[in-house]
């Protein structure tokens, strides 16, 4: 019953889980399109450093560090950080673990539910795919939205879901 829920509401937002068919199944070696790099540095989308300062000088709290073209970077900012948290290349580290081959994002359509601060959305959107970011909490699509203006990623972001 909630996968059938699930399915229906994603089909209202223009998504679909779809299985694969048995017959379309390889059991054998199959290529693998070439790894996904994340867009590190990330862009600017012709903020100098002191605008993109005072735009994330907004926020008290940063899930991930950013670092932006030209060598400005900004470290993480928890209540409650984790081990690894604090560390900038721990979601570049997950970002080629969780997404290693699946080819070029051009075309695709991505619904990041829980996007935080958009991290990921970003990432997606800067790799050519039509991104959706979800979050409950507006102070994270607030700071999402601030990512977004920065890098020129294309992103279309909801507080509630």
């Amino acid at each position: 019953m909630i996968k059938r829920l699930l399915r229906r509401a994603l089909r209202r937002l223009g998504y679909d889980i779809l299985k694969i068919p048995a017959a379309q199944r390889s059991f054998g070696p199959v290529a693998e399109p070439a790894p996904l790099a994340p867009i590190w540095p990330l862009p600017r989308a012709g903020f100098s450093d002191d605008e993109i300062r005072r735009e994330l000088a907004r926020f008290p709290h940063w899930h991930y560090s950013y670092e932006f073209e030209g060598g400005l970077s900004f470290q993480t900012s928890h209540v409650n950080p984790g081990l690894d948290s604090d560390r900038p290349e721990r979601p570049l580290q997950r970002f080629r673990h969780f997404m290693p081959y699946v080819g070029s994002l051009a075309g695709k359509r991505v619904l990041d539910i829980a996007c935080n601060a958009g991290f990921w959305s970003i990432q997606c959107a800067l790799l050519g795919a039509d991104v959706v970011g979800f979050d409950a909490r507006s102070e994270l699509i607030d700071a999402a939205n601030a990512l977004k203006r920065i890098t020129g990623a294309l992103v279309r972001s909801a507080r509630h879901w």
